[in-house]
């Protein structure tokens, strides 16, 4: 018997390396924009470096515990810290917008977005019977 991921699970997965790719795009803008004396002092490079790596880091240890461990509490901190960042977004955008301009806010407005729909996958039915240990069974074995 083949078990696999369920389809919100796998979409999960891509949607969060959708996001890395639109976060890397900010990084960019914003390392583009650091000419400005404003912007060099509060987001540098070292900054925006430190901002990119860590985020990477923790979207693919994310995706690595959710997507092919099941862990139920790697799920529950990816949900706050996701929120946690929607709170923060409103600060976060004003100096993103007042520091790179629109399109970074843009792209993080994108990044939002696309997190937003990855906590709507992680909680629907076929998400909920992978966290709770009931697999799928491949629909290709019966043909």
């Amino acid at each position: 018997m083949s078990e696999t991921r369920p389809r919100s699970i796998l979409w999960f997965e891509r949607l969060v390396y959708l996001g890395l790719v639109v976060f890397m795009l900010d990084s960019y803008l914003t390392l583009d924009q650091v000419g400005s004396d404003w912007a060099s002092a509060v987001f540098g490079p070292g900054f925006i470096g430190f901002r990119l790596v860590l985020t990477i880091a923790l979207e693919l240890l994310f995706v690595w515990l959710i997507a092919y461990r099941a862990i139920r509490i790697a799920r529950s901190i990816f949900v706050g810290l996701t929120l946690l960042g929607f709170l923060v977004f409103p600060i976060a955008g004003f100096a993103e917008l007042r520091a790179y301009g629109y399109l970074s806010l843009v792209t993080l407005a994108i990044f939002d977005l696309i997190s937003l729909i990855e906590i709507w996958l992680l909680f629907r039915r076929d998400s909920r019977d992978w966290f709770a240990g009931r697999r799928q069974v491949d629909p290709e074995i019966f043909s």
